[in-house]
Parts: structure tokens; C-alpha cells; sequence
């Protein structure tokens, strides 16, 4: 199976960290919503690769273990940095964007994405 970006984007902020949100899946077929993850890298400063905004030494990463999917990603873009403002650009323009591609009709419900992560939709 291979990974597939659909959508990549980059937000600067004002500490100088930069945060990459991508809407990613693994499949061989036609992308489905159900397929579709949402994944967010940070980079500082003083890093020189990207990586999750909690990882094996920060406090919250066994809180993270133990959420659903869902719940995890939301965490993740919480610790982010990221503003409310920024996450629903990102989804706005993921949406635009598949539905660009596809016509007025997508194969990737982008509303259903939407749902699931409610405390940032539109």
C-alpha cells in the first residue's frame, strides 16, 4: 500500500515554529473519506527534520495513547500551535480542492472529514 498526499500545508508562526498539516491515505483504490488521515508535523527553529508536536518524551504522549484515532489527531493539532482560524483554512481549501478535482461531485466527502473532527469545522 502506498501513502498518497492529497493535500499539504504549511503555516508560519509567530514563535517561528512551522507546522505542516497533510491530508494523507493508504490505499490502492479510489480515495474514501473513511481512508483519509490528517497529519501534523512541527519544525522549530533549532530542529532540522520535522515531527510530531508530542512524541515519546513530552508529558501528554501516554494521554495520546491511549485516545481513539480521531481524538489523537485532534490532540495533535491542539499542541500544534496551530490557531482554530488556521485548521478550518486548511480543511476549507482541502475541501475546495477535492472538489476542484473531482467536479462538484468528490469521491472524498470532505464533510464527513469535517464531522469528525468537529472542534474545527466550518
Amino acid at each position: 500500500m502506498a501513502k498518497i498526499t492529497l493535500f499539504e500545508q504549511s503555516f508560519l508562526l509567530v514563535t517561528g515554529r512551522i507546522v505542516k498539516l497533510a491530508a494523507v491515505y493508504e490505499s490502492k483504490d479510489i480515495p474514501v473519506a473513511a481512508s483519509m488521515k490528517i497529519e501534523v508535523l512541527i519544525k522549530d527553529e533549532t530542529d532540522t527534520d520535522f515531527r510530531p508536536p508530542i512524541h515519546l518524551t513530552h508529558p501528554k504522549y501516554w494521554k495520546l495513547k491511549s485516545l481513539n484515532e480521531t481524538r489523537s489527531r485532534e490532540m495533535q493539532i491542539q499542541y500544534s500551535g496551530l490557531s482554530i482560524r488556521q485548521v478550518r483554512r486548511f480543511f476549507r481549501e482541502l475541501s475546495a480542492k477535492t472538489m476542484e478535482e473531482n467536479g462538484m461531485t468528490s469521491n472524498i466527502n470532505t464533510h464527513q472529514l469535517l464531522a469528525a473532527f468537529s472542534k474545527f469545522a466550518v
